[in-house]
């Protein structure tokens, strides 16, 4: 069986070494093997439940509400679900995106803004949620 041969991509400047390792104190020959660092973190250190929501998945609407991306607990039928809520904290709707679309932007009086892509083609919605 043939054994492939490894390849390694160092970047730098013409004429540097790139941040190539060294094999045996020979300069720039790249030849070092190189094991990465592993980092572990202690199983009291780690969570108990998944997070209910993930980063980047809440956004504000131009009515003053707070839309929350939920992470479902069970694979559901449809798009992402949506909990709306309201300044005072309350929840005050639960919206489900359709399938294959994204919320982009909202307009005032629960305007909603999708988009959904074709292949090279983007196309964009306008949806009411009231």
């Amino acid at each position: 069986m043939d054994a492939s041969p490894q390849v390694m991509i160092f970047r730098g400047p013409p004429g540097s070494d790139g941040g190539r390792p060294n094999a045996g104190g020979l300069p720039g020959t790249g030849t070092a093997n190189v094991t990465p660092q592993m980092n572990f973190v202690a199983p009291g250190d780690l969570p108990d439940y998944k997070p209910v929501f993930l980063n980047g998945f809440v956004r504000a609407d131009l009515d003053g509400n707070v839309w929350i991306r939920t992470i479902p607990t069970k694979p559901m039928a449809g798009g992402p679900v949506y909990d709306v809520v309201n300044r005072k904290g309350a929840l005050v709707d639960r919206v489900q995106v359709p399938v294959n679309r994204s919320i982009t932007a909202f307009g005032p009086g629960g305007v909603v803004y999708l988009t959904s892509r074709d292949g090279m083609t983007t196309k964009l919605e306008k949806a009411t949620i009231r």
